[in-house]
Order: C-alpha cells, then structure tokens, then sequence
C-alpha cells in the first residue's frame, strides 16, 4: 500500500475519533457542590427564646440570620391576615364600598363591630383588618374579593405557592384555628417579606392609629402591634392569638442599613413574643452589618476568566467561548462583624467543550463562602453560541495541519 493511500486512511481515522468528542455531560471539570447547605451562621452569643416557632431573615437576600424551629408547620392566628391583605390590595379596588352580609357579622373572636347591611369601603376594612385584628373584617374581604371564604381560601393557596410558601396551607382568612391552616415562620418571612413591596401594604401596617368611615361618622382605630413606635425602627406588620396557635408576633424592623423581620408564633403569652422579638431584633442589629462583596467576586471573576482562557480546550470548536458572571446586581449581605476577615470564594468552569451549546447555558459557576458556609452562588454562562465543528472542517483542519508538518 503506497504511503499516500497509508496518510489519507490515517487522517480519515483520526477525523472519525475526532468528531466523536465527548459528550457534554462527560466534560471534564471539578465537580460543582450543588448541594452544599445554605449559608448557616453559627455564633455563640445567640439568644435563648421561649416561644416555639422563631426566625429573622435579612429583607434584601432572605438569609436566615436566627432560627428556631423555625421551619416546622404550626398554627399562625392572625397573622394569616397578612395573606388575606395583600391579594385584597392586589385584586380589589381599594375605593369599593362593601356590604357587610350576615356571615360576616357573626364572625367570632376578635372584631371590628361590623353589623349586618352596613356599608364600609375595602380600604376601611383593611385598616381594620391589619389594626384592630378584625376577624369580622377578613370574612367580609374575603367575600368581597372571591364570592366567599371557600373560593378566597383558594386565592391564599395559589399566592401561597407562587412566592414560595412551600409548607404552608391556607383555609380561613382571618386565622382562626383549623386543622388543616398551618404554615412555618419561615413561610410566613417569606410572605410579610413579599407583601411589604407593596407600597399599600407598607402604610397601613406601619400606622399606629387611624380614623375610619363608620356610619356616617368616624371610629378611631390603633394597632395592636406593640412594638411599633416603641422599638427603634420597627415599621410594621402584625399580631395574632389563638388558643392553639398561642401568642404570635411578625415584625419587620430596619436600622442603619440592615432590614430585618422576626417572625415569633407560639410563644405563651404577650410579654414572651414581645420580649422574644426584641432579643432577636438586638442581637442581629448588635451582631451584623451589609457587606458589599462586589470588589471580592469581580476580582475572583476576572481570575477565573484567565484561567478559563488559559485552560480551554476548544479544537473541536469553531469559536472560542466567552464566559460571563450572573450575579443580578444583588453583592450585598448581611455578614457577622467577627467574619468579613473569613470571606472566600471558589470558581468552577468547564475546561472542555465537545459539544454545540447555546447561549446563556451555564458552563461553571462561583460559589462565596464565609468561614466553611457557603453564603450564596452565581451562575458562569455563555455570552454567545458556541459551535461544534462539523466533519468536514474537522478534516480540512487536519490536512492543513498536515500540510505544515
């Protein structure tokens, strides 16, 4: 067989094993720690609270700065009533006048003294509703927005599931005790944590008296959270009792630059929620700042760029990726005083590309960690396509190569 005949079924053999690649999924790269837990700080002066169910997150991030059973399902009385405020300031109109039915009226527990046929606007009632805690008022919105309490209680679970309320379900709308209405305090940050961007909302749970339309006349109403106006900061959100729920209390509270809220449900009585949330609300203020770690994570980024760059195997690529950080503009966290000096970083890129792979696809990712806890991640992606290269530019490559030899 003559050497050129022996060169052409070399070049066509390697041109086979060459376009057979590696499959995406076999690229070769440092595994990535999908589940390492999310950020947990430890810290030896926390506080011992007595109420059963407790957790503070940070507003911006939604970390968890304090927890205490805080993720087991429990009744939460009245402060079901933040759910019931926030889809009637979402789907009603706040100038409607509504006509309290007897339903309404008869509603036990604590109440704004509506009677039957009376005429009241939404927004009246809501005041009521997150002020004075009126039972009376949530059934009256409820049947006002959904028909009634039944079709309302299906609005509160789809809200429910929308924002990530995972362990929670809804049944009445004022919170009175049933078996099947439940939720956690970290569910339940969660939803005053959404409900508080809505600029309506805010106000009137952060308005400590008010008057009300009331019959022709005017009712003066207060709000029965007793830490507003009384705690440096606190700008709402709302109280609860039952006899199965116990003593709940959610506040949202912001100084300096940190936005908190505590979230206490069970506690045995007034003073041990009011006191509870006051040793959450020092010790976080005490313990923690805002970090900016958009310095930290740019200058980790532009690393590993040069190291992706210089790592990079791209010969059965047309062009040469490009990589971009996705961090949607949120570098910011809370952080322990004692831990800025313990903040690191760790990269994770894919060093081999065998494959075509649509822009935006995620090929690494960054990982920012204090001490061992990892804080939070961001995605590495693709700024544009990357091609494969198709058997025939595989085997005009390798003549030129050839070629030059």
């Amino acid at each position: 067989m003559s050497k050129v005949i022996c060169k052409i079924i070399s070049i066509f053999l390697i041109c086979i094993i060459l376009a057979q690649g590696v499959c995406f999924a076999d690229i070769e790269n440092e595994e990535l720690e999908k589940n390492v837990e999310v950020f947990s700080y430890e810290e030896k002066n926390i506080p011992k609270v007595a109420s059963k169910h407790t957790i503070c997150i940070e507003r911006n991030t939604e970390t968890i700065l304090f927890e205490n059973n805080g993720f087991e399902k429990t009744a939460m009385a009245s402060t079901t009533k933040i759910m019931t405020a926030i889809i009637a300031i979402e789907k009603g109109n706040l100038n409607n006048i509504v006509k309290i039915s007897k339903n309404a009226a008869q509603t036990r527990g604590s109440r704004l003294e509506l009677s039957e046929n009376m005429e009241i606007s939404l927004k009246d009632l809501l005041y009521g509703l997150m002020l004075r805690s009126g039972n009376d008022t949530a059934v009256a919105i409820a049947e006002h927005i959904a028909g009634n309490v039944e079709n309302f209680a299906n609005l509160m679970n789809q809200k429910a599931t929308e924002i990530g309320m995972k362990n929670s379900h809804f049944v009445t709308p004022n919170g009175l005790d049933e078996d099947e209405h439940y939720s956690t305090a970290y569910d339940m940050a969660i939803l005053a944590n959404y409900a508080l961007k809505n600029q309506t909302f805010r106000e009137i749970v952060g308005t400590k008296n008010t008057n009300i339309s009331w019959k022709g006349a005017t009712k003066n109403i207060s709000n029965t959270n007793e830490l507003l106006g009384n705690y440096e900061g606190v700008y709402g959100v709302k109280t609860g009792f039952t006899f199965n729920a116990g003593r709940c209390l959610i506040t949202a509270c912001k100084k300096n630059d940190l936005d908190v809220i505590v979230v206490v449900l069970g506690a045995n009585t007034k003073k041990d929620r009011t006191t509870d949330s006051v040793k959450i609300l020092n010790y976080v203020n005490s313990n923690y700042k805002m970090k900016d770690l958009s310095s930290i994570i740019n200058s980790s980024f532009k690393k590993e760029k040069e190291n992706f760059y210089n790592m990079i195997r791209c010969d059965k690529l047309v062009n040469v990726p490009s990589i971009y950080l996705v961090t949607d503009s949120n570098t910011t966290f809370p952080i322990l005083k004692n831990e800025e000096a313990y903040i690191s970083t760790k990269c994770f890129t894919f060093n081999k590309f065998a494959e075509s792979i649509n822009k935006d696809t995620q090929v690494g990712e960054m990982q920012i960690y204090v001490g061992n806890n990892l804080l939070t991640r961001y995605s590495i992606c693709l700024k544009e396509k990357v091609e494969r290269k198709n058997f025939l530019e595989f085997m005009l490559e390798i003549l030129k190569q050839y070629n030059n030899l």
